[in-house]
């Protein structure tokens, strides 16, 4: 797990190769981090044995060709299961590829708090967002706030129309 300052200078890394000076537009480097994030996140999940490397790691003597494979068929596996959230391939070189997964492959996300992860997305996204298409985060003291009053119960189900970074619906969430 990762203070809020690590996973900032990662994510502002990673988002820096894949823009490449001006080679994707702003947006379609966040798509793609986002998919790699996803597919790292998911990685961490699956079930391994002690010792069992990660997918989402650069092994040692290891090429940029055979790391690209390999996370490809990561994101393909998610892309069979969420058809309708995967619906475009990984537009990222492999050697981009290699640098972003050296960025990313010692943070434990999984582990990383809720509102680590949540703060770091809001700043990072902060000026992209906010100035150019009017998106506002919601304060955390109001979404905790927020949470307690609705006091949500497992049986219930919490919708967020104004999702953004999901801060209500991960605090909800977490509150079940």
């Amino acid at each position: 797990p990762v203070n809020k300052e690590e996973l900032m200078t990662a994510l502002r890394k990673c988002h820096q190769t894949l823009w490449g000076g001006g080679r994707l537009s702003p947006p379609a480097a966040f798509s793609e981090l986002c998919k790699l994030i996803f597919v790292k996140i998911m990685d961490e999940r699956a079930p391994r044995r002690t010792g069992e490397p990660y997918e989402f790691q650069i092994r040692t003597h290891e090429s940029s060709r055979q790391l690209g494979e390999r996370v490809r068929v990561l994101y393909g596996r998610q892309q069979q299961q969420d058809r309708d959230v995967f619906t475009e391939s990984l537009k990222v070189s492999d050697a981009e590829l290699r640098t972003i997964v050296s960025h990313l492959e010692a943070i434990d996300l999984g582990r990383t708090d809720i509102d680590v992860k949540g703060l770091a997305f809001e700043q990072f996204m902060d000026g992209f967002f906010k100035g150019d298409f009017g998106q506002y985060f919601t304060p955390r003291e109001v979404i905790d706030f927020a949470v307690q009053m609705l006091e949500p119960q497992a049986s219930e189900t919490v919708i967020d129309p104004a999702c953004g970074s999901a801060g209500f619906l991960l605090h909800a969430l977490e509150a079940v």
